[in-house]
């Protein structure tokens, strides 16, 4: 087992185990939890869909709309769609991915980066995520990291994740990088 980082002195976990449950309960006083049937499912663990019934079929009806909107190039209405469906579908992978696509045609690199790490959490495999995590990476100069998430694509590609595509556009990604660095 690797090592585990020790606490720095001066910090007590005990109090901020403390502290953050404070904050909990006060949060769930204020919004009073206890008489909102939606929290109290999601206090066992339900995602917000499940809690309020949604089935399958109707949050693909959200999430086609969602893709409608972004398809169009109407960025700032996917953010919003997509963002909607993270927050109470956050387990459906393709929702994080989607709004990683929004936030990067916004020029929101940051909220991008974030999104498709999400996404790549859920889906680890895919390498569409690691190609726009890549051209995430590339945007704020971190060569070594679009790099690696490049050659990760490609990798998925060859284990049979992906398609063609994907595996074409990895590799010119990183021929690119090749060349930047020849250069």
């Amino acid at each position: 087992m690797a090592d585990l980082p020790e606490t720095p002195p001066g910090i007590s976990t005990d109090r901020i185990a403390a502290l953050i449950g404070e904050a909990v309960d006060q949060f769930l006083k204020d919004i009073k939890a206890d008489e909102n049937p939606i929290v109290r499912d999601m206090m066992e663990g339900l995602t917000v869909a499940q809690a309020m019934g949604l089935t399958r079929d109707e949050l693909e009806a959200l999430y086609a709309a969602a893709f409608r909107l972004l398809a169009a190039g109407n960025f700032a209405a996917a953010v919003d769609s997509f963002g909607y469906l993270v927050m109470i579908d956050p387990l459906h992978a393709p929702n994080h991915y989607c709004l990683g696509v929004a936030w990067q045609g916004m020029g929101r690199i940051k909220d991008a980066e974030r999104e498709f790490v999400n996404f790549l959490a859920l889906d680890a495999t895919n390498p569409d995520g690691y190609l726009r995590l890549g051209e995430c990476y590339l945007h704020r100069g971190a060569t070594a990291l679009a790099r690696e998430a490049f050659e990760l694509a490609e990798a998925e590609c060859r284990n049979g994740h992906g398609d063609g595509i994907a595996l074409e556009e990895a590799r010119a990604k990183l021929a690119l990088l090749n060349k930047d660095a020849t250069a």
